[in-house]
């Protein structure tokens, strides 16, 4: 992330739950789990990244994933438009590996 940003490039990656964030300079950090994301995504320091924002998804079974960009202006919607972009990327390099071979 901190290489992507040297280039001043915008990045959207998946957190894990364990990743140390400090939601509003008063309590200090504490793991991503911990804190209250919305789905329309919460401005957070992210330790050792500065301002990002996160967003909470919900899938359909239940599963909870969390995204950060450094873009801290994402509305939903192109946060959204990334996640159709990553998928799109996902089934290509799937396809590379079961139809041709590529590991």
């Amino acid at each position: 992330m901190k290489l992507i940003a040297s280039y001043s490039w915008t990045w959207l990656t998946g957190l894990k739950r364990n990743r140390l964030a400090n939601p509003d300079q008063k309590t200090g950090n504490r793991p991503i789990c911990n804190v209250a994301l919305t789905d329309r995504g919460t401005v957070v320091h992210l330790k050792g990244h500065g301002f990002v924002r996160v967003f909470k998804m919900v899938a359909q079974d239940g599963d909870i994933d969390d995204r950060a960009t450094n873009d801290v202006q994402m509305s939903p919607l192109k946060r959204q438009q990334w996640a159709e972009f990553e998928w799109l990327i996902e089934e290509y390099h799937r396809s590379l590996q079961q139809c041709c071979g590529v590991e």
